[in-house]
């Protein structure tokens, strides 16, 4: 089976208004990759758009995608080493990986289709049907924004809660919301030098955190967090901006959790090598997956034939229409794994016609 195309497609869906004014911008742009076979089955993947979506774009269309078309499916591994060597001056980080992630997914779900298996079954079997869940909550800014977001994530079923708030006292504020029975943790996307982490840490404590994410700039600065953690009790996560093996070995040393981004960091390939890391290491594999395409179902997907992973995170926001024909969504606490050849993450085609970037809407 063969490749006939492969391109970027790029989708603005807009979070529903209410949310978070500063993230809807953000949130709101998608970059997907469709891949269509020679004997008609079309696959998809997703690439981490925030920031600079056209230009991912750019690198899925103009650098990637030669590489693929006209090629076996079966020759996934040769295009990974193809594409390597063609990112290597450039795109082993950022945007070039971005672009390589939703491919590599796109392939994942083309080979899954084609042999009528899961990417569960193909990663090796899933082991679960339901992952237990955490809300993870856009940054509110406001006592009264999260105390509403606690509220609704409570009932809504979810056990666990992460908030991204660099305000301490919307950290206490999240704690007396959420009671002492829910895990919760807390995000600051690398907000603090090594010494204003630990004093800031130090005055978290307290709340009991579950872990606190990327405390220290800049996020690959390992030996940083290496000395803030051996200063305070609460468990460090780090690793959603990483994407080298070496990195990974790294963050395995520097933090208690790390966190591969597969739609950043290579694609599910990748994500097994850090798994392996991790088991070596002795540390907790939690991935990122604040995303609402075909990277959070490839996310799901490998969490349920690894059981050493014992959550997923669910972005805690609704956009204003579904990206997937069957969305991926959390009930009672846990989201269910598709067992759909492939991902069983189509999007939802009313919501391409709508919101593709350039459509007439």
């Amino acid at each position: 089976m063969r490749i006939a195309d492969v391109c970027a497609v790029p989708v603005a869906v807009p979070a529903l208004q209410g949310d978070p004014a500063g993230q809807t911008a953000e949130m709101g742009r998608q970059v997907l990759v469709r891949i269509l076979s020679e004997c008609g089955l079309v696959a998809w993947g997703e690439c981490f758009a925030y920031g600079a979506p056209l230009a991912v774009c750019r690198v899925v269309d103009d650098e990637l995608a030669p590489l693929l078309v006209g090629k076996e499916v079966g020759d996934v591994k040769v295009f990974l080493q193809e594409a390597g060597r063609r990112l290597m001056t450039w795109g082993r980080q950022g945007l070039g990986m971005f672009a390589l992630s939703g491919i590599e997914l796109a392939l994942w779900d083309l080979q899954g289709k084609a042999s009528g298996c899961s990417v569960a079954d193909l990663l090796g079997g899933a082991c679960r049907r339901r992952v237990r869940a955490y809300a993870s909550l856009p940054p509110y800014r406001s006592r009264a924004g999260v105390e509403r977001a606690v509220a609704n994530a409570l009932a809504r079923g979810f056990t666990a809660i992460k908030v991204h708030e660099k305000d301490l006292a919307l950290l206490k504020t999240a704690r007396q919301a959420a009671g002492d029975d829910i895990d919760l943790m807390l995000d600051v996307n690398c907000a603090w030098s090594v010494e204003e982490a630990i004093k800031a840490i130090r005055e978290l404590e307290h709340p009991r955190l579950s872990w606190i994410e990327e405390p220290v700039w800049p996020p690959d600065d390992y030996e940083g967090l290496r000395r803030a953690r051996a200063e305070v009790r609460t468990p460090f996560a780090c690793g959603e901006n990483e994407s080298t093996s070496a990195g990974f070995a790294r963050a395995a040393e520097a933090c208690d959790i790390i966190q591969p981004s597969v739609t950043k960091m290579g694609g599910l390939q990748a994500m097994l090598k850090v798994a392996e890391i991790a088991n070596a290491r002795g540390v907790v594999l939690a991935p990122h997956s604040y995303y609402f395409g075909p990277g959070l179902a490839a996310t799901l997907q490998f969490i349920a034939c690894t059981l050493s992973v014992s959550m997923i995170e669910i972005p805690f926001t609704e956009l204003a229409a579904p990206l997937l024909a069957q969305p991926v969504r959390a009930v009672d606490g846990f989201a269910e794994v598709s067992n759909e050849p492939g991902l069983g993450a189509d999007p939802d085609p009313e919501t391409l016609r709508r919101y593709a970037v350039g459509s007439p809407g």
